[in-house]
């Protein structure tokens, strides 16, 4: 299968912030997604797994016939806005799935992955993407935002 990469996609959000991700696709047809969004910058090295990673092989992934979107979140790297953790993930994340499915090379059907503050975007798009959103892979994050992480208990910033 042959793909196209595209660099800097950009996304404009609901509230007019452009966000830009990096995209492999097929050339004919459609995929699946995995989408990635990351604020530690989508063109890192580490980024493209392999065998001494903990993250999957783009090559591989690529092989097995997904499209894959890595997105830096607002306010990191190529995308615009201010970075606020967490506050942005829900809605920029919902408006990163719409754009997805709107695309003619999408099947309709997207993944996540990723650890970390990766994790995180997931459980946000997890609590109201519904259909779309087939599988989640998590890993190295929290899945309360509010009992740990920058939040004491009660709610204050730590």
């Amino acid at each position: 299968m042959t793909h196209i990469y595209e660099r800097d996609v950009p996304l404009t959000t609901r509230d007019g912030v452009t966000l830009r991700a990096d995209v492999w696709r097929p050339r004919d047809g459609q995929a699946p997604t995995l989408l990635v969004r990351t604020p530690y910058d989508k063109r890192a090295t580490t980024m493209a797994g392999g065998p001494e990673s903990r993250t999957p092989s783009l090559l591989a992934l690529l092989n097995a016939g997904y499209a894959i979107v890595w997105q830096d979140v607002r306010g990191t790297n190529a995308s615009d806005g201010e970075f606020r953790p967490k506050l942005d993930d829900v809605r920029d994340g919902q408006d990163t799935v719409a754009w997805i499915l709107e695309q003619d090379w999408s099947d309709g059907s997207i993944g996540t992955y990723g650890g970390s503050y990766l994790g995180m975007t997931q459980w946000a798009l997890a609590t109201t993407v519904t259909d779309e959103l087939r599988a989640i892979a998590p890993s190295v994050a929290a899945s309360n935002w509010y009992s740990g992480l920058w939040y004491s208990p009660g709610g204050r910033c730590a």
